[in-house]
């Protein structure tokens, strides 16, 4: 089965650098070694049943991809939209 990835364009937008870094670091996706053991459950548990996985089962494959932006002032922030 083919992962699918959602692609999610945000942009940040806070004169604060500690609340731009929280959103930073929730957005920003990392590999740590509890998701790959929970990926590598999933297969062990799913495996047999691959041809005929359950919708449930079929969307926890899909990934997240967050194209994101962050701004510190309005005036930064209209021109990365406008710059597309």
């Amino acid at each position: 089965m083919e992962a699918k990835s959602a692609h999610i364009r945000v942009l940040v937008v806070d004169d604060e650098a500690e609340i731009r870094d929280a959103y930073r670091q929730i957005l920003t996706v990392t590999e740590s070694s509890e998701v790959a053991g929970f990926k590598e459950l999933r297969t062990r548990l799913f495996k047999k049943t691959a041809s005929a996985a359950a919708p449930a089962t079929r969307a926890a494959t899909r990934t997240t991809v967050f194209e994101t932006v962050f701004c510190d002032q309005a005036a930064a922030a209209v021109a990365a939209v406008k710059e597309g």
